[in-house]
């Protein structure tokens, strides 16, 4: 339950007003919002924030109580969505994933006539915990009693019950991927999947597009990126890129989708999500092939399929599952996509033999991983290359593992050393990887130190992958 503390804190965080736009609410929803103030109970009403707002998803959802979501009340206007996507349900997934990491409880009050999406459909299915409501009477019948019961001392009960984030993403793998569903008819999962926006007026303002992706290049920060990104996503979703009459926005679509996988890692969306990273390589993968069969040239554009990238998001989603036996399955996926790659791109040896040591290292073949890394580090040494100092923690930690404790531990000392200006992402690895070394080696108060400077990392940059 929260205190008068907590209360005085939600006004004048702005939690009182969540979402941040009081007129997006519905009116069953500004009554909901009003009677859960009464009992002292911030909620989180999902659903009316896009991915352009992130990182207010980040700072508030983790300050409310409970989250809910309520679908079939009526949309005001500033809240209608563009037709022909899915955006309710891809913004949804990432709420919901968002509660889950926080262990936050969600509830779901549908309307009994509300016909829900392909999208939405799935989502209420993995969430359970669904409310059924005709009227506005029931709806806020049945809210009062939830808070008023969260509000009564039942709220470790309520969070306990809660799902976590594993099997959030469990439960997507299994409906959505190959791999899981043992379906090899499934189709892959693409980019919003595979809906555009052709017939909504227009087509793409390239000179908006330019200008967003100029300004999200000097951007840091993981969510800022992200609020530039997406306008241009929506710019572009207007010319459906597996259209002839559309071939000359291809480079516009490999270079948002490429950056959009960048930043989408960073912020932790790993798993069958609507706009993933593996969604958004896939569809990426489809780009590079129609501009290898346009017959246009192409300067500078990559051609060859992300497997590279693939590899990299098969093993963040391994990493994720919650049972061994999927762990398995998709960590041989990213090996067989790291192969792949060696092969159409022998150029990248370096960061493919990077990805194969990680792989190596969680299937316990610690020998492979630590040869596979020595191999990293000597081809960056070579070239002069700026990513070294993320090979030699990756060394390392390898050593750590094999437990020579003392040597990968100063090993990851000069590491850190060694990495560019506004390379956070990889320095926060970093840093986290040396506290377990210093752990192990008898440094506790190192070690907590350098987790502590990890997170406030993590958190000025936005990236919520390591925090």
């Amino acid at each position: 339950m929260s205190s008068p503390d907590l209360m005085t804190s939600q006004s004048d965080s702005g939690l009182e007003t969540m979402p941040p736009d009081f007129k997006t609410l519905s009116h069953p929803e500004q009554q909901i919002r009003a009677m859960a103030l009464e009992h002292r109970v911030p909620v989180w009403l999902a659903g009316h924030v896009g991915p352009d707002s992130l990182g207010m998803v980040k700072q508030r959802l983790p300050l409310a109580d409970l989250v809910l979501c309520i679908l079939g009340s009526e949309r005001p206007e500033s809240m209608q969505e563009p037709t022909g996507i899915p955006l309710r349900a891809a913004n949804l997934e990432i709420e919901m994933l968002q509660a889950r990491l926080h262990e936050k409880p969600i509830y779901l009050f549908i309307r009994k006539d509300f016909e829900p999406d392909p999208g939405l459909r799935l989502l209420i299915y993995l969430l359970g915990t669904v409310h059924a409501w005709s009227t506005d009477a029931e709806l806020y019948s049945s809210v009062r009693e939830l808070v008023r019961r969260y509000s009564r001392g039942r709220a470790w009960w309520m969070r306990r019950r809660s799902k976590s984030a594993a099997q959030l993403i469990q439960g997507l793998a299994k409906e959505r991927s190959r791999i899981l569903a043992y379906d090899p008819d499934l189709p892959a999962i693409y980019f919003l999947d595979h809906k555009f926006l052709e017939d909504t007026g227009g087509e793409p303002d390239i000179g908006k597009i330019d200008r967003l992706l100029r300004e999200e290049a000097t951007l840091k920060n993981e969510e800022e990126r992200i609020a530039r990104l997406w306008p241009a996503m929506l710019e572009i979703l207007r010319a459906p890129y597996n259209k002839k009459k559309y071939l000359d926005y291809l480079p516009h679509w490999s270079t948002l989708l490429g950056r959009w996988t960048r930043t989408s890692s960073w912020f932790g969306l790993h798993g069958h999500f609507l706009l993933g990273p593996l969604a958004s390589l896939n569809s990426l993968g489809e780009v590079r092939d129609e501009l290898r069969n346009s017959g246009k040239h192409y300067p500078g554009e990559p051609l060859s399929p992300p497997s590279g990238a693939l590899a990299t998001e098969y093993y963040s989603i391994a990493k994720r599952l919650p049972f061994g036996s999927d762990r398995r399955k998709y960590f041989t996926k990213a090996r067989e996509k790291v192969e792949e790659a060696l092969d159409e791109d022998p150029g990248a040896r370096d960061g493919l033999l990077a990805i194969r040591g990680s792989i190596y290292l969680r299937q316990w073949q610690i020998n492979s991983a630590v040869k596979d890394y020595n191999e990293v580090v000597k081809l960056r040494k070579r070239k002069g290359d700026a990513s070294l100092g993320e090979a030699l923690a990756e060394l390392g930690f390898a050593y750590v593992r094999q437990g020579r404790v003392l040597k990968g531990r100063q090993i990851i000392e000069d590491a850190v050393t060694k990495f560019p200006p506004g390379n956070s992402g990889f320095l926060i690895r970093a840093k986290k990887k040396l506290a377990v070394a210093c752990a192990l080696s008898g440094c506790p108060r190192r070690a907590w130190e350098l987790r502590s400077e990890a997170r406030r990392l993590a958190e000025e940059s936005g990236a919520l992958d390591q925090m």
